[in-house]
Formats: C-alpha cells, sequence, structure tokens
C-alpha cells in the first residue's frame, strides 16, 4: 500500500462532457416545449424564459465564480486540502459517503470557513493518472473517513 500514501493532487478543469450533457437537455426542452405551445405568442414567451433561465444562470455562476474549487489535495496523512479561485488554500474535511465510479466521483467537503462544496468530477474533468489516484483514496479510505 506504499502508492496509497502518496498524496493526490487534482486540478479541476471544466468536464466538456457535462456541458455538452446539459446543452442537449435545454434543446430537447426547448424544442418540446415548441411544439406543445400552440399559438406564437406562447412561443415567444417560452423563448423569453428560457432566456431569463440562462441570464439567471450566468449571474449566479458569475457571482459564485470566486469560490469554485479550482484543485483539491489529499495528504499523505490523510488531511484535505482545497483551493478556491480566489487564491484561498483552505483545509476541508470529506462528509459523508462519496460515490465513486468509473466516470463520476461525487463527494463534499467542508472548508475550515465553514462552506460546503459539492465535487462533482467527471472522467474529463482531470488528468487521468490524480484521477484514479482520488478515487482509490475515496474508496478505500473515504468511507471510513466519513463515519
Amino acid at each position: 500500500m506504499a502508492g496509497f500514501d502518496i498524496p493526490v493532487h487534482l486540478a479541476v478543469t471544466t468536464s466538456r462532457r457535462w456541458l455538452r450533457i446539459v446543452a442537449l437537455a435545454h434543446l430537447v426542452l426547448l424544442a418540446l416545449a415548441w411544439v406543445a405551445l400552440p399559438d406564437a405568442g406562447a412561443r415567444v414567451l417560452a423563448a423569453a424564459l428560457v432566456g431569463a433561465n440562462f441570464y439567471a444562470c450566468a449571474r449566479r455562476r458569475r457571482q459564485h465564480a470566486s469560490r469554485a474549487l479550482v484543485a483539491v489535495l489529499r495528504t499523505a496523512d490523510g488531511r484535505w486540502v482545497v483551493t478556491r479561485r480566489d487564491g484561498r488554500v483552505l483545509a476541508a474535511r470529506l462528509l459523508g459517503v462519496p460515490f465513486v465510479q468509473a466516470w463520476l466521483t461525487v463527494f463534499r467537503l467542508r472548508t475550515e470557513d465553514g462552506e460546503i462544496h459539492a465535487v462533482v468530477l467527471l472522467a474529463d474533468n482531470a488528468p487521468a493518472t490524480p484521477w484514479r489516484r482520488l478515487r482509490v483514496h475515496l474508496r478505500l479510505a473515504g468511507a471510513t473517513e466519513a463515519r
């Protein structure tokens, strides 16, 4: 288990797969709404509501962008350290039991300032080697640490 003690540093990037899934879901729902609405006025209203939704999502993303996590570090002694987009480096603690699969990993961290971050990682969020090592850490140590 010597390889298990090596720290895992994971630089998190945007998942292009997740962006494609969300964009496709929005397009399908917009197409279904377009077909279901009977007249042009209702279609214009639906398009306006979709535009307002995109604006609200973009505004929320901008407001929380400085607190977004850009890196997660699992040290050899079992500590968690996160780096935010604004450059702050904070100690963190694993909450709950992580969900670990080959293509998706979900876990929650509470930082030292009390904020809870849900970390959702798809396979294309990070380089392959740190991604695999993080999944092993979460599978082996995460369940016992979280209890």
